[in-house]
């Protein structure tokens, strides 16, 4: 919520308010009722799970604690619950895939700082006259592109605002098309790369955890990149319709960099690009240094999924190269980087002889430390679902009672199921619930769980039917003038296309590569 609050209206932020208060009454509430209708033939510790999980989802949802206490209370509760062990609990806070978001974290805040993402942007809008059409489909390019790497909450932070200073002088059909836009594209945009959202980053370490199976990092973008584009295409496709004979207006839309401030166009100005000497690629010398060090790192984590493309995803070479470049390690080096790097600037005249660096402390504690926490607390909450036997006991339940029998059956269950899920809970905590499920799942009909983790991982990501369902979302109910009944007609498209689109392109690609 703090993140968002600067686009809230004061109706808006009491009615937030009122939530939080509702939440702090309902979570036990219904923490309750599940334990006191707790079937008899599970086990206190996943009777106990069950529970704790539904508070915790509720308090999520509602946030009537900061989402980081949250995080960190529940694993607490669940101990005192009899769970597991403080250590058993704790223990996945320190998973690699942690350190592996929070390397990625401090990458994306120096990006943010240096303005190498509004320069990305700057570069990817239109150049000089353009339609209407092309306008609202750039920013669609421009949100998917940067929230492959970046939060989606900075990227709908930084575009918003552009989308709202064009609103004046292109009418409200624009504004409304051009933030859905911005919301859609920047949830479609985190499927891409592994580090995207951490919902990525929680199934592929299912798979590992669970399954002893490890996905390199480029196979995840294999996958994924089919599956966002077609996504994609849909949404541009759409867009062009509903602009209808308004669409082919020919605007000025050059939003690119100019060494002179006065020969910027109204919408260069609100992306805020700093007047800067290019060094490389029409880049600074801080944002080129930090292109680099980005680049690097995306090569050293691509580098085992390239050597298992040529050689096998089970031969001694693809072995030797993913042991020898984990990829928390390579994001964690990569972070400190930018605290070495000089940016080409100086601090104060005092200290002349010293550069600035691309990233100082004081700027790298404002990282989003919640979703940090999120994600060890999803990962604790998902590893007790295996070892409690909640996981065994909902699968049995969704593989019997339903009578799946076929991988694409799982996949597409497990797909539809995370696509309910995150319209309510958060991407982390859906993957951290169904990604074991679906492990355990395919397990008992003998299939691979590749596919239907893959699958729950990018679903999550597709929470577009609420304004709370992600940041993105919020910040563009808050400053659009939709309804809630609007926001959901016109969310209800992308979650059928999703529903479609990722269990059957999953299913082909995962196959295509020999994940299964």
């Amino acid at each position: 919520m703090p993140a968002i609050e600067g686009f809230l209206s004061p109706a808006q932020l009491k009615l937030a308010a009122r939530w939080r208060r509702v939440g702090l009454v309902l979570a036990p509430a219904l923490a309750a009722v599940v334990w006191l209708l707790r079937p008899d033939n599970m086990s206190h510790p996943a009777a106990a799970l069950m529970a704790l999980i539904t508070g915790t989802l509720i308090l999520w949802l509602t946030e009537a604690l900061p989402l980081g206490i949250t995080a960190l209370a529940a694993p607490a509760v669940g101990v005192m619950l009899g769970v597991a062990t403080p250590h058993e609990m704790f223990a996945p806070f320190a998973n690699p895939v942690v350190f592996l978001f929070l390397g990625a974290a401090f990458l994306n805040e120096g990006a943010s700082r240096r303005r190498l993402d509004r320069a990305v942007a700057a570069a990817l809008f239109p150049r000089g006259r353009t339609t209407l059409t092309t306008l609202v489909r750039a920013f669609s390019v421009v949100a998917y592109v940067l929230s492959s790497f970046a939060p989606n909450r900075s990227v709908a932070s930084m575009l918003v605002p552009v989308v709202r200073d064009q609103a004046e002088r292109f009418g409200l059909r624009f504004e409304r098309l051009a933030l859905l836009a911005v919301s859609w594209s920047t949830n479609i945009g985190g499927m891409i790369t592994a580090v995207g959202v951490p919902a990525n980053l929680v199934a592929l370490a299912a798979i590992s955890q669970y399954d002893g199976r490890s996905v390199p990092l480029l196979h995840w973008t294999l996958v994924a990149l089919p599956v966002t584009a077609a996504m994609m295409g849909l949404w541009l496709a759409l867009s062009g319709m509903v602009l209808g004979p308004d669409g082919v207006k020919v605007v000025h839309g050059d939003l690119r960099t100019s060494p002179q401030a006065d020969r910027r166009s109204p919408t260069t100005k609100a992306l805020r690009l700093p007047d800067t000497v290019p060094a490389l690629w029409g880049l600074d010398r801080g944002q080129a240094v930090l292109a680099l060090v980005i680049a690097l790192c995306l090569l050293l984590w691509w580098l085992p999924g390239l050597v298992a493309l040529a050689t096998g995803l089970n031969s001694p070479t693809t072995r030797a190269v993913t042991t020898a470049l984990p990829p928390g390690v390579i994001a964690l080096l990569g972070a400190a980087l930018l605290f070495a790097a000089p940016a080409g600037r100086k601090r104060n005249p005092l200290t002349k002889h010293r550069s600035e660096p691309l990233l100082t402390w004081d700027e790298a504690k404002t990282i989003n430390w919640d979703v940090v926490l999120l994600l060890g607390c999803g990962l604790a909450l998902g590893h007790q679902s295996i070892d409690t036997g909640l996981s065994q006991w909902l699968g049995h339940l969704a593989v019997k009672g339903l009578g799946v029998e076929s991988q694409i059956g799982l996949t597409m269950l497990m797909t539809v199921t995370a696509l309910v899920m995150t319209q309510f809970a958060s991407d982390t905590v859906t993957a951290a619930v169904l990604c074991p499920l679906a492990v355990v799942s395919a397990q008992q009909i003998n299939v691979s769980p590749v596919a239907s983790c893959l699958s729950v991982g990018m679903a999550s990501s597709v929470a577009v039917l609420l304004p709370q369902s992600t940041d993105s979302s919020a910040i563009v109910f808050a400053v659009s003038k939709l309804t809630r009944m609007q926001l959901a007609k016109r969310g209800l498209f992308a979650i059928v296309a999703a529903a479609i689109l990722i269990p059957t392109i999953t299913v082909g690609i995962t196959a295509l590569l020999g994940l299964n």
